[in-house]
């Protein structure tokens, strides 16, 4: 579970925490530049520059236009193409209309590949 962390004086600082990864936010850059000075007297720690990933989430922003983007397209890339599924193409209606099904004598597909396929793909769904 992530944690924040909030300094607030006349401006604040928020520093977003989840295991070693982390970032900061403020309006006041010279505000992050002591709280990196402190933490690195703290802590050994690296010093990244401006956020472009964070935890597999792609992180695309504009100062000047002042917007935010965020995006899991490259995270879902990567699953889909471990599991063999990169080529697939979607359909709007996996199954026909008027389909009758009838239960396989055994699966046909690895049920342990599925379910890790599924699982895989839970954690960029909870991103979002």
């Amino acid at each position: 579970m992530p944690f924040s962390f909030i300094f607030e004086t006349v401006s604040f600082s928020i520093i977003l925490l989840y295991v070693d990864n982390f970032t900061m936010v403020c309006k006041d850059i010279t505000l992050i530049e002591g709280d990196k000075e402190a933490l690195m007297e703290a802590y050994d720690m690296t010093d990244l520059g401006e956020i472009t990933y964070i935890l597999g989430i792609h992180v695309k922003r504009d100062c000047e236009a002042g917007w935010i983007e965020l995006s899991q397209q490259r995270q879902i890339k990567d699953i889909l193409e471990c599991f063999g599924k990169a080529d697939v193409c979607s359909i709007s209606m996996p199954a026909l209309a008027n389909e009758h099904l009838h239960k396989l004598d055994t699966p046909e597909i690895d049920v342990k590949s599925y379910q890790q396929a599924v699982g895989t793909l839970m954690y960029p769904m909870l991103g979002t």
